[in-house]
């Protein structure tokens, strides 16, 4: 597009046309669109390229977290809590555009691993490795058909099993909570036996009788 000025005097005379001045706007920049890509270690952000970029301002929970200028970022942040982002883009004129859409995500926690079950005396003793990021467990007792029951809450890896029979063949899965009430996938099936009940052997004994002629005397 061209444009021309004049001038006009105090007689309100127009003076000389100037030259044709081209004039060029300012194309205003687009921002990317955000995702992830699921990942068991960290949040994995993508997003498309925009033209008329210099580079990319990265945005977590409304703060700023870092400029970029590739169309990736790897956030390793810990399990089981969930983030908020945004992006914008940023020209050749350091203009900044709007923000993009907001995009959550967050690690989500791993099965709990390592599950031990030790039988004991009408109960069992179940342990197992703690896991990042877990608010607390939850322990299932496998019964039949695969179906579970569940048991109760834990805020550390190990749990008691009360009330059972003698020599008890039992089973559990365990998963992982994190402080969202978001539950992990079950543990591998741990099993065990509850102990045998006790043999009682009688190695000694004294006859206790009262009359003093060392006989039992009938009534």
């Amino acid at each position: 597009m061209k444009n021309s000025v004049s001038a006009k005097d105090n007689l309100d005379i127009d003076g000389p046309v100037s030259e044709k001045v081209k004039e060029t706007t300012r194309e205003f920049v687009d921002p990317p669109v955000l995702s992830s890509l699921k990942d068991e270690k960290s949040v994995n952000l993508i997003w498309n390229v925009v033209s008329l970029a210099k580079h990319y301002n990265l945005y977590r929970d409304g703060g700023f977290l870092k400029s970029l200028t590739g169309t990736s970022f790897t956030d390793n942040t810990p399990p089981g809590e969930t983030h908020c982002y945004q992006i914008t883009s940023v020209d050749k004129y350091d203009v900044e555009s709007e923000l993009s859409n907001q995009h959550c995500a967050k690690v989500f926690l791993k099965p709990p691993t390592g599950l031990q079950v030790i039988g004991d005396v009408k109960s069992a003793r179940l342990t197992w490795n703690a896991i990042q990021g877990a608010f607390d467990y939850r322990v299932y007792r496998q019964i039949v058909n695969d179906s579970l029951s569940f048991l109760g809450k834990m805020k550390s890896p190990a749990y008691t099993h009360i009330g059972l029979g003698y020599t008890e063949p039992v089973c559990y899965v365990v998963s992982a909570v994190d402080s969202e009430g978001e539950e992990s996938g079950f543990s591998k099936i741990g099993c065990g036996d509850t102990n045998e009940p006790p043999s009682l052997k009688i190695l000694k004994y004294k006859l206790v009788e009262p009359s003093g002629n060392r006989a039992l005397d009938s009534g």
